[in-house]
């Protein structure tokens, strides 16, 4: 299969780099401002700044407060959003491309003169703590969070995004702009597009703006990582009507070739309808209404599982039947056929995130985040097409062994023990 790349990347005289892919045949286009920083860098004292400090970007300029901000964006048709991930922070909108250049002024006005009024900064704070607060009532979400935390015990890859509630509370004005200073700056962002304008054009109206010219080197992430295994967690909500379950190992990261096997093994495990788990937990033996499995992978390492609710007089017999599952795997492997199956599976998945905008993107984007340089997506696919039978079960016994796996539930028994 061949996916066409037209992706440029040049830095600027400030030092900020751009990654931007011209696309004539669309008639909209996405731009984007990555930071290097997010939960993955930040310390037990201050987890949930990099989450804060983004929406507090939004908060207003000297000249501009925020409802002025939203309005002129939203005047030329943009559309604005960002988001904080474990290894990076992205602010981004969308526009036609005669109002580019408009929309783009205001946004880098946003991001680059932000003034944090002590007001907004108040009020914001409180907004995240109902935002922490929602994700503590959301059983699965807390399930994740709590998986999380004791597979990557002892790491700041334990950290969540949101952050805890007293460490919100505790940060100040001046921590955030503390951390604005030393992150938001050239060496540790680079802009990103994609879309029908050129890339001269876009460099033209882009390299005019000066970003914060901070103190600091970019981000490194260069963690140690322990292997947590056979950790247990289980939190009581008396308001539920199941157990949410979430169990997973730790694995190798982003770039590992790796990936590719344990991808695949994953959409065998769990991923659609004619997955080994769905068929067997809920259409033959009726025990689980959802059922998925699921592989992360960041940076530094990842994470591959399983996620199901059930009520509590079945969590027994199903996490019985997913130990059968596993125990087949590495022992018989898997067949052809299952294979052929899930690969085509990935691989529409990709394209189909390729063929969008935000996911052409984001894939650019995380290529040069990592390795500071285009990564081909055929190459990819290629991959993908090499893994065998024989792969797949190597990656089963390296990672797949049922005892290793942490667990995190979230029940409605008060006495319950794993």
């Amino acid at each position: 299969m061949k996916l066409k790349q037209n992706v440029s990347i040049e830095k600027f005289k400030n030092g900020i780099s751009i990654i931007g892919e011209y696309l004539p045949g669309f008639h909209s286009l996405i731009f984007g401002f990555y930071v290097k920083i997010g939960s993955d860098y930040e310390s037990e004292k201050l987890n949930g700044i990099s989450h804060f400090t983004e929406h507090l970007i939004f908060k207003g300029t000297e000249k501009r407060d925020a409802s002025q901000i939203s309005k002129l964006i939203e005047q030329y048709g943009g559309m604005a959003d960002a988001y904080t991930a474990r290894d990076h922070t992205s602010f981004y909108f969308h526009s036609i491309p005669d109002n580019f250049e408009k929309i783009f002024n205001i946004f880098s006005e946003m991001l680059f003169q932000s003034s944090i009024p002590p007001r907004e900064f108040e009020k914001e704070k409180n907004v995240i703590i109902e935002e922490i607060k929602a994700e503590q009532d959301d059983p699965e979400e807390l399930a994740f969070e709590n998986l999380n935390r004791i597979v990557f015990d002892g790491s700041p890859l334990s950290n969540t995004i949101l952050g805890k509630e007293e460490i919100i509370r505790s940060i100040s004005r001046e921590d955030i702009l503390d951390f604005i200073h030393k992150n938001y700056t050239e060496k540790n962002s680079f802009y990103s597009y994609v879309g029908p304008l050129s890339f001269t054009k876009i460099k033209r109206i882009v390299e005019k703006t000066d970003c914060l010219k901070g103190e600091t080197k970019e981000s490194k992430n260069n963690l140690k990582i322990k292997e947590n295994y056979g950790k247990k967690i289980y939190v009581y909500k008396k308001s539920l009507q199941q157990f949410h379950v979430t169990m997973g190992v730790k694995t190798s990261g982003y770039y590992s070739e790796e990936r590719y096997p344990l991808s695949l093994l994953s959409g065998i495990i769990g991923i659609g309808m004619s997955s080994r788990l769905f068929k067997k937990l809920r259409e033959e033996k009726g025990l689980v209404y959802t059922v998925y499995s699921f592989t992360d992978l960041f940076e530094s390492a990842g994470m591959s599982g399983v996620y199901f609710a059930c009520s509590s007089e079945n969590y027994r017999k199903t996490m019985d039947l997913i130990k059968n599952e596993f125990d087949k795997i590495q022992k018989y492997g898997i067949d052809y056929d299952e294979l052929l199956k899930v690969k085509n599976q990935i691989l529409t998945n990709i394209v189909m995130g390729y063929d969008s905008l935000s996911g052409r993107m984001g894939f650019n984007s995380k290529s040069y985040l990592y390795k500071k340089r285009m990564i081909s997506m055929e190459n990819i696919i290629r991959k993908y097409n090499r893994v065998n039978i024989d792969d797949i079960k190597i990656i089963a016994k390296k990672y797949f062994n049922f005892e290793k796996f942490n667990i995190s539930i979230v029940g409605n028994l008060k006495d319950f023990k794993i």
